[in-house]
């Protein structure tokens, strides 16, 4: 069983107020791009790096949407977000992962190639249409 100290309560309370789509929107996708971009273009990607992309996507995509905070969890973005025709080849990279295979480059999987730079270069769209929320007077 875990304790709650009050004040770290407060501070989870408070920083939904404090959250900043843009910011948030901007981090993730330098995340995708780095991961994702160079190493599609050559052709060979490890696991981990599509594994690393998509879920920085799906951040984006999240903070963009939603305008909140992202879910830590990889399998609540994947529910939340992704469509059902991603989810077999998703779903063999993770259970490959699992078998500890991460590092091992693999063939590129044109679905998810396409899928990552459409999505890339949506998200970067979409970011142009947001704008910074009010700042919380502490944060002036």
């Amino acid at each position: 069983m875990y304790c709650e100290e009050e004040r770290f309560r407060e501070v989870r309370e408070l920083a939904p107020r404090c959250f900043n789509p843009v910011a948030h929107a901007h981090h993730y996708l330098v995340m995708a791009s780095r991961h994702s971009v160079r190493h599609i273009k050559s052709g060979r990607i490890t696991l981990k790096r599509y594994l690393y992309a998509i879920r920085a996507l799906l951040a984006a995509q999240w903070a963009i949407e939603r305008q909140s905070p992202v879910p830590m969890a990889f399998s609540e973005l994947c529910d939340a977000q992704l469509d059902k025709n991603l989810r077999p080849p998703i779903e063999r990279l993770v259970e490959v992962k699992t078998q500890g295979l991460e590092g091992d480059r693999q063939e590129a999987i044109p679905l998810l190639d396409e899928w990552i730079c459409c999505m890339e270069t949506g998200l970067k769209e979409r970011i142009c249409g947001l704008t910074v929320p009010n700042k919380v007077a502490w944060m002036t």
